[in-house]
């Protein structure tokens, strides 16, 4: 599964595995302690040929990294762009990520639901093509 061995191929980046607690997808597990990394899926589809699916297929991805403090979350943020962005690169899964284009980053303070403290989130969003297996 490709959402498996991006999570596993972020998380070898050497600042995002000296820094971050996990990288996850969707939702970090409830107490997750920061600095902690979450990727979604916004959109994307498998290419359909006349003969039914392919093995290719596109998707847009957001990273959120969450932090107590600005700078490490910029400072993680960054080591995955220039991780992944612009790369052709094999998962562990054996699928590929054939183009990887960093699309734009936004930073945001973000008081999380049902805690007292105040984590800091940097955004980026890219865009995926990729082979699946």
């Amino acid at each position: 599964m490709i959402e498996t061995g991006l999570a596993a191929y972020i998380q070898a980046i050497p600042t995002v595995a000296q820094y971050a607690k996990g990288v996850y997808w969707n939702l970090a597990p409830e107490r997750s302690v920061a600095p902690y990394v979450i990727l979604s899926q916004i959109s994307g589809t498998e290419d359909i040929a006349h003969d039914g699916p392919t093995t290719l297929g596109n998707m847009r991805m957001q990273v959120d990294v969450y932090s107590s403090t600005t700078a490490l979350s910029k400072q993680i943020r960054t080591a995955i762009i220039k991780g992944i962005n612009g790369l052709t690169f094999t998962l562990s899964t054996g699928d590929v990520i054939a183009v990887c284009q960093h699309e734009m980053s936004i930073d945001f303070v973000s008081s999380e639901i049902f805690t007292t403290d105040t984590r800091f989130r940097a955004m980026c969003d890219f865009s995926l093509q990729y082979f699946v297996q």
